[in-house]
């Protein structure tokens, strides 16, 4: 029987030492299995090797819902099936824990496991003068007035039909798996993980009125902004476009942003179906609250 190869992907910001790493390594030792990681750790334990674009059966992620993020962007090519581990502080992506990855780890080595195709956006950043930028993004994309001092004025529509202004510090768009993430904190809806919806949620909107929107993934969005006081010379006083956290970029009343679905997906391995969906954002809410 061949091995079944697996790529650990580890914060070690997170993974302190790499004791979880070292712990996931050991109990995988002896289940028929070939081992990759990145150089920071496979140049630490001498039965993995240097991750050079093998077939991957399974990838295993370390750290917190940033971490998930950052790798997911990294490796978006290979399309990975991903079962991840927390060690960060809510782990909503994360179906394992130190407590109990070694039986989840079990039933997925044994093929008893499920995945969860999550949608991603395609987001198209259109400049006046340069040529346009495009992005997959796994959680949201988020405008935001940045350094500029102003409210921004928001003007959104929806399959070139549904136009809507608003006056507002910005807005995000999430997909399903980040309705759990900034979306939530503002006060957006929770979507089900593998709902075909994007939310659209305004950000300290000036009219109570502008609240979050569904959409369906196969819509269109266009998003511009109507400021005209923006000085398009003032490098880092304009509005600002981020990507799942990650990319950075400055707009001005000249920019359009235009998101779809993308054709990659999130592929989340779970194990049990009767599982809380989302149990780590409860906690986090629980453990708040008692402070």
């Amino acid at each position: 029987m061949d091995k079944k190869k697996i790529l650990l992907l580890v914060n070690t910001n997170r993974d302190i030492d790499c004791k979880i790493t070292k712990m996931v390594i050991n109990y995988l030792k002896d289940k028929n299995t070939e081992l990759y990681s990145e150089n920071n750790i496979s140049s630490l334990f001498g039965n993995v090797k240097e991750y050079n674009g093998e077939d991957i059966f399974l990838c295993i992620i370390i750290g917190g819902d940033g971490t998930m993020m950052s790798y997911v962007q990294k490796y978006k090519e290979h399309n990975f099936n991903i079962f991840g581990i927390n060690a960060g502080r809510i782990g909503c992506i994360y179906d394992g824990t130190v407590d109990n990855y070694k039986e989840k780890l079990n039933l997925i080595l044994k093929g008893e496991y499920f995945i969860e195709k999550r949608n991603t956006i395609k987001c198209t950043l259109k400049f006046k003068d340069k040529e346009p930028i495009e992005h997959i993004s796994f959680n949201e994309i988020t405008l935001n007035r940045g350094n500029y001092s102003r409210l921004l004025h928001i003007n959104l529509m929806i399959n070139g039909i549904h136009n809507t202004p608003f006056y507002a510090d910005g807005v995000l768009v999430a997909t399903t798996t980040g309705s759990t993430a900034y979306n939530l904190s503002c006060n957006g809806p929770l979507l089900l993980p593998e709902a075909k919806n994007f939310v659209i949620t305004p950000l300290c909107p000036q009219s109570r009125l502008v609240t979050s929107l569904i959409v369906n993934d196969s819509d269109i969005i266009d998003i511009n902004i109507s400021n005209m006081r923006i000085d398009r010379n003032n490098e880092g006083s304009k509005p600002v476009v981020f990507i799942d956290g990650c990319n950075r970029y400055e707009i001005d009343e000249n920019t359009k942003l235009i998101l779809t679905k993308s054709n990659y997906s999130l592929n989340i391995i779970r194990t049990d179906k009767n599982s809380s969906l989302y149990e780590p954002v409860i906690k986090v809410s629980q453990s708040t609250t008692d402070l």
